[in-house]
This record gives structure tokens, sequence and C-alpha cells, in this order.
């Protein structure tokens, strides 16, 4: 370890807190959990390499691999395999739940994805909600969408301000601001990019 002066840190692991030196009140359980840190602090990392590239604070992850990619980014919880996991991200304030979820993130904020694969691609977008499995699921910068149901939102990548609930809600749909409640309901071409429809 390269602790100094950082105080209350527990870590439990083959070089878990590894490179910490200052940062203080931090949890890294697991092998090589929190490895990267040295000055941030209130961080918890429990799972194999979980928030290994974090240097930022207040951070939450649970799981194989979660918030592996996290670098700089403060205030996000990430809770399951690969959460938050292959991408190099610097977002802030996201959750994400569930195996996959929100695997791809990069600079993306203020997310919520509960459900295996929810928001998989997501990567610059910022305050969208996804919940259910595969939700949001090809979404990649369109922001500030609601979509819940079992593949929900599944197709769109880039358009904004899009609302599905239901299972498949709004599948096929790439436009911006629509609406769409209720099992399959909206477009059923692929790649249906009308905008405003309720």
């Amino acid at each position: 370890s390269s602790n100094t002066t950082g105080t209350q840190n527990t870590a439990v692991g083959v070089n878990s807190l590894l490179n910490n030196t200052t940062g203080n009140y931090n949890v890294a359980v697991g092998r090589q959990a929190l490895s990267t840190n040295t000055t941030a602090s209130e961080s918890t990392a429990t799972g194999y390499q979980s928030l290994y590239n974090s240097t930022g604070g207040y951070n939450t992850a649970i799981g194989f691999k979660a918030g592996y990619g996290q670098t700089t980014g403060d205030g996000n919880t990430y809770i399951g395999r690969y959460t938050a996991g292959t991408a190099t991200t610097t977002g802030n304030s996201n959750t994400a739940v569930g195996n996959r979820a929100m695997q791809s993130l990069t600079s993306g904020n203020y997310n919520v994805s509960v459900g295996n694969e929810a928001l998989q691609a997501n990567t610059t977008a910022s305050s969208n909600t996804a919940v259910g499995y595969q939700a949001a699921y090809n979404n990649t910068t369109g922001a500030s969408g609601v979509v819940i149901g079992y593949q929900a939102g599944y197709s769109n990548t880039t358009a904004d301000n899009n609302i599905c609930i239901g299972q498949w809600a709004g599948y096929y749909n790439t436009g911006a601001a629509n609406v769409y409640i209720g099992y399959s309901s909206g477009p059923n071409v692929s790649a249906s990019s009308g905008y405003y429809n309720v």
C-alpha cells in the first residue's frame, strides 16, 4: 500500500486500495478493488476489480468489475456484473443496477438504469431512466428519456425526450419526443423516425 495520511480505510483482498495515499473512509473488498484510488474519499467497492480505475469520490460499486471503467466521476452507484464496466467513464451521479447495465458509459450524467443490460450502449447521454431487461438497450447519445418495460425503447440510439412504457413499447422508434404507452405500442416498422407522436 502507498497510504501516507489516509485514515479510516478498509482494504480486504490482494492489491485492494493499493495506491491510496490520502483518501479517507474508503472500503475495498476484493482483489484490486479501488486499486487506482489515491486521494478520493468515501467510496465503497466490493468485488473483483470493482472501481479498479476510479480516482473519484463517493462512488459505490458491488459486483465483478462493477464500475471498472469509472475514472474521475463522483457519486455513482453500480450494482451488478460489469455495470459501467468496460468503457472509460467520467460520468457523475449515475445509478446502474443489473448485469451489464450501463456497461458502455463514457461521460453521461444523472442516468438511472435498472435491469439486465438496461441502457447497455449508453455512452455520453444524460438524464435517462431505463427500467427493465434491455430497456433502451441501443441508446448511445439520446438524452432525457423515460423507458420502462422489457425491451422498451430498444432501437433508439440518438433521439431525445422519448417516453416508452410497457413491454416492447417504442421498440422500433428512433425519432424524438414520442410517447408510447402499452404493450408493443408505437411503430412496428424498423427504424421509424417520426417525431411528436402519442
